[in-house]
């Protein structure tokens, strides 16, 4: 599902996040709220699943799939927490592409 790749760069950084000082301070906007919301929203659908007989044939792909969106999302909220300047942003971009 995910390469060791993937973890050698989110432990690195969820760990970097815990000992830096330079945050975004305005975290809380509507577009990280609304982003919270649907992962929120995610959970819910995916507890309202597991009390539907006719999904229980697909709990386990739900659960890997609900994994995986967390991840993503986690990794974007801290990604939203350390781009506090246009040159991170601008760095951010060209080491995504």
């Amino acid at each position: 599902m995910y390469s060791s790749g993937s973890r050698v760069i989110a432990v690195p950084t969820l760990i970097g996040l815990l000992f830096t000082s330079n945050i975004n301070r305005s975290f809380l906007k509507r577009e990280t709220i609304l982003l919270a919301g649907l992962w929120l929203w995610f959970g819910v659908t995916f507890l309202h699943a597991l009390q539907v007989p006719f999904f229980q044939a697909h709990i386990d792909d739900s659960r890997l799939e609900l994994i995986r969106v967390s991840k993503v999302l986690l990794i974007t909220f801290v990604m939203i927490l350390l781009v506090t300047s246009y040159s991170r942003f601008k760095s951010l971009v060209i080491v995504t592409a």
